[in-house]
């Protein structure tokens, strides 16, 4: 069986961590520990306008010397975001992150944020199927029991 990004965000849920693009980077970062995430999405209203992941801190603020607590999130988030639709399916998200370089992917359908996936949801959903198909061959092989 394979699964869509859809039966993912419907069993994880649409929660999505966010900040403005004015939020200082070390606030940001607050915010991702306290949530167990590692990107947050950079919203003006409604609108994504941008993602800051772990990597981006790094590599634009520790690795460039910035103090976290005088840059601002706009002044260090990746605006090209990467996304992907809720019908697609789990191996293409694993694509997409693979030929992208991201762990994080937004799902948005009809330029609605429905929520957003992370390389981990989406290994943990391949391990499910296989863990699903192990069984169904272990019983196709054993055959039915009395």
């Amino acid at each position: 069986m394979q699964k869509r990004v859809r039966e993912i965000l419907s069993k994880k849920g649409a929660v999505v961590h966010s900040v403005t693009p004015t939020t200082s980077v070390a606030d940001a970062v607050r915010r991702m520990n306290e949530a167990g995430v590692g990107a947050v999405l950079v919203m003006m209203r409604e609108e994504v306008v941008g993602i800051l992941s772990e990597r981006d801190v790094l590599v634009r603020v520790v690795d460039a010397l910035r103090d976290p607590l005088a840059t601002s999130v706009e002044e260090v988030m990746s605006t090209r975001l990467v996304t992907i639709g809720p019908d697609a399916m789990v191996q293409e998200g694993m694509r997409v992150m693979t030929e992208k370089r991201v762990r994080h992917l937004p799902v948005m359908e009809a330029r609605q944020l429905m929520g957003i996936i992370s390389i981990g949801d989406l290994t943990k959903a391949v391990v499910e199927d296989l863990q699903e198909e192990v069984v169904q061959l272990e019983t196709y092989i054993a055959g039915p029991r009395f």
